[in-house]
Formats: structure tokens, sequence, C-alpha cells
């Protein structure tokens, strides 16, 4: 089995590895890793886990926990493989909106400032086990209404800024239509805002919105020469960790043509519109009030940033552009309640 800095990328190496199952075992402060084979259970001693992997793991919708083990069950993951799992989004969050994902008709809105990534995160949001019809269209509301009567399991909308298309798409939502809206925007807050921007009706906004993603990319450090170092003094309070924190600096190596770098991972937020939210678009509730409700839980792009500098997967400088960025981004009056937020 593959190396692994996350609880993540352990289950996709063992998935890789062909392993049904994957056993987290806490054991006094220790947490141990057992696999099941042919033979057994047999434990993995290349790998350390971090004592919060427990909790992480529980989260994941294939696992199971009794008291101080929690069992992962891959054969359960390779059945629901695809989608967001493929695009690496942690499994604690793949939890939180599979509900709504699954579920017929709403409005899924998926923020990126990247054409290429928005329209993979707009197919993962699409995608489910099985065959599906799911259409893209063009910024034409007459074409909407046509497809929208043609049985769809999903239909992928780019509006720009449309808002009679934007007002159609809300409306079939409604009647039971599953729309995948991409909205140009550096997070979920601000796509939201811009939808409001744009006049969509609060009461839509409220009643038909069940999940906004907001997905983004950077430079994976490569894993053969990154090198372990504490954060400067600078670097911690711009990142909002404590001094001394262990971070990773990309070096080079012949694996990466000297880059520093090999491939790219992706990293994103999501918010599931609860009723408190809910209540809160109806009422046409400010951003700021927005942002502070729907991430108490949930991480923020500059959290989900911060995270993969602790495993060493991305620089700490996309880290601080990142956290820059979502607050850039937010046209709301009042200052970004998550940039460098846990």
């Amino acid at each position: 089995m593959g190396d692994a800095d996350s609880l993540d990328q352990l289950v996709q190496a063992a998935v890789a590895a062909g392993i049904p199952a994957v056993h987290l075992v806490r054991d006094g402060s220790e947490v141990r890793i057992l696999v099941r084979a042919v033979s057994g259970l047999a434990p993995v001693r290349s790998l350390v886990a971090k004592p919060d992997w427990i909790e992480a793991a529980q989260a994941l919708p294939n696992a199971t926990r009794r008291g101080e083990r929690v069992v992962i069950d891959l054969a359960a993951h390779e059945r629901n493989g695809g989608g967001f799992t493929e695009l690496g989004m942690p499994g604690s969050m793949r939890a939180a909106i599979e509900r709504e994902l699954l579920a017929p008709g709403g409005v899924i809105l998926v923020a990126s400032d990247d054409a290429a990534v928005m329209a993979r995160a707009m197919a993962a949001a699409a995608y489910a086990p099985g065959e599906r019809h799911v259409v893209e269209i063009a910024a034409d509301r007459a074409e909407l209404d046509s497809v929208a009567r043609m049985d769809c399991d999903a239909i992928l909308v780019r509006p720009n800024d449309d808002r009679a298309l934007l007002a159609g798409a809300f409306d079939h939502a409604q009647r039971g239509v599953r729309i995948v809206l991409g909205i140009e925007a550096p997070d979920a807050m601000a796509a939201i805002a811009r939808l409001r921007a744009v006049r969509v009706e609060r009461h839509l906004l409220a009643f038909a919105l069940r999940v906004a993603i907001a997905a983004r990319t950077e430079l994976r450090l490569c894993p053969a020469c990154r090198r372990p170092a504490q954060a400067e003094g600078s670097e911690s309070a711009l990142l909002g960790v404590d001094p001394g924190t262990v971070i990773y600096r990309a070096v080079g190596c012949d694996a990466c043509d000297q880059s520093g770098f090999s491939g790219s991972v992706m990293l994103f937020e999501t918010v599931v519109i609860d009723p408190g939210l809910r209540r809160l678009l109806a009422e046409g509730g400010d951003v700021a009030i927005l942002a502070r409700h729907a991430f108490v839980r949930a991480p923020t792009l500059a959290a989900s940033a911060r995270t993969l500098v602790r495993e060493g997967r991305i620089t700490v400088d996309a880290a601080i552009r990142i956290a820059r960025a979502a607050g850039a981004g937010s046209v709301s009056t009042t200052s970004h309640p998550h940039l460098l937020m846990a």
C-alpha cells in the first residue's frame, strides 16, 4: 500500500491496493491501522495514524464505529466511487452533502473562478451510480424549458448572469428538476452574493437551493522531495496557525523534474442549506451573517487549505493566496468573515 499523509490518502491507497476494509483502533494514546487480508487482519506498520483520524473516519459515509474501533468498508467505497470521491473531496464533506446530492430536484450551486475546475465539479455534482440522463445547456431559457421536459436526472447550467435563465433554473428546480448551476466566483458565499446581485428572488434562493460547493486547484508538493520546516512568524500570522507549526516546502528532485511539485490537488468548501440558512436567505440576511452560520462546523476554502498545508500537500504561499482570494471575493460591504477563519 502506498504512503499516506491523511486519512483520505490512506483510503485511496487501500482502494488502489484492493483492500476491502480498513480498521482504525485507538490503543491508549496511539491509533493502530489494520487492513483486511486473506489470513485475517494485518497491521500496517509503515504508516503512523494521527489521533484525530478516529473522529474523521467516523464521519465517512461508509464507516461504522463501535467503542474505540472504526471500520471503513471499502467495498461500499468502491460502489459509491466516482463523483466527488474521484476529485478528492474529504469524506466528511461528502457525508455532509450526500443526501442533498442524491435527492431529486433543487439547485446544486458550484462556484469556481476556473472554468475547467467548475466543469469537473459540476459533473461530479450530477454523478450517481448507474446510467444517468444528464444534459448541459447553453445560456438560453427556451432550451432550458425544453430540456426540463425530457426526464433528466440533472441539467447543468452556466447562466452568465442571465436573469431570465436563472429564474427559469430555480423555477424548474422547485418543480422537481435537479439543476447544477455553475457560477464564476472564488467561494460559495461570493456565488450566493452574485445570484443576489442579478436579483434572483429571495424565496427562490431560500427554498430551491440545496447545497453550495466551491472548488479550486493548487499544485501538489512532490512527496518524494518536500522538506518539513517550521512556519516562520509572518507565515503563522497570515495563515492563522501557531508559530512553529510544521509545514512543508518545495525542493525539487528527479521525480518532479526539479520543480518541487507533482500534479495538483483540489480544494473544496461545502455549504448545506439547513433551516437556519433557509430562513436567513428568505429574510435577505447579509452575506457575512450567512457565512457565520454556514461555517460554524464546515471548513471554508481557507481552512481546507490550512489542512493541506499541515499534511504537506500544498505550500504555505498557496494557502495564504487562497485565504486572500476568499476575502477579496466578498461583495458584501462587511469584511469577509472567513478570511483565515477555521
